[in-house]
């Protein structure tokens, strides 16, 4: 099913607002990374992804770091961390040029050249950084204030363009509770199923040693 946004009432062609547009497309294309079906496609979104939560963190004065929208911006780039790249090394075809050139390089250009390229390639400060990320990850979602919708005030440059009749998106105040909400700090997803999770990376960065 096609990603649908939720557009806010009272915003028409001649209101809208390029704040929320900008979140719109960072929500969009996590959406599409997540319900992606292989590493290929998730690649293929990944430059267009960056472009957009690049230009939404530039946008933030003082990014915050809770609310609905950094939560599935985590998400994303979790999912690139993990499913944006193949299980295991492929070697391509090369002709006798690329052939010479990759002899002539040292181990560590070698080396260089492949890191990251495959999970199988990832080393165990990768593992490490995954695990960190997951843990962040858990700690924002089981927050009382995970689902408070975030959107920059400003956008560099382009402020004096703004309609005067824009949307004000300011107008609604997202509340700062880092207290862990009652109900979801309690759920097996974020306690035993996600030490299953950590279990299996650590697993996985144990093993890197012997790659």
């Amino acid at each position: 099913m096609p990603f649908q946004m939720n557009v806010a009432s009272g915003i028409t062609a001649e209101n809208l607002d390029a704040r929320r547009v900008l979140v719109d497309l960072v929500e969009m294309y996590c959406h599409e990374i997540l319900v992606s079906s292989d590493h290929e496609e998730r690649q293929a979104l990944a430059p267009h992804f960056d472009y957009f939560n690049k230009a939404l963190k530039d946008e933030y004065e003082d990014e915050p770091a809770f609310g609905r929208v950094h939560i599935r911006r985590k998400i994303a780039e979790l999912s690139l961390m993990i499913g944006g790249v193949a299980p295991y090394a492929v070697e391509e075809e090369n002709d006798d040029d690329d052939t010479e050139e990759v002899s002539n390089m040292s181990s560590k250009q070698k080396d260089d050249s492949i890191h990251k390229s495959c999970l199988e390639q990832y080393g165990p400060d990768d593992w490490e950084e995954m695990v960190k990320c997951l843990y962040e990850l858990r700690n924002c979602m089981i927050r009382t204030d995970a689902t408070e919708f975030m959107v920059p005030t400003n956008i560099s440059g382009l402020s004096a363009l703004l309609p005067a009749t824009s949307y004000d998106v300011s107008k609604k105040t997202s509340q700062r509770n880092a207290t862990p909400h009652p109900v979801h700090a309690r759920k097996k997803l974020f306690n035993n199923r996600f030490e299953s999770l950590v279990l299996m990376c650590r697993v996985q960065q144990s093993m890197s040693h012997f790659r």
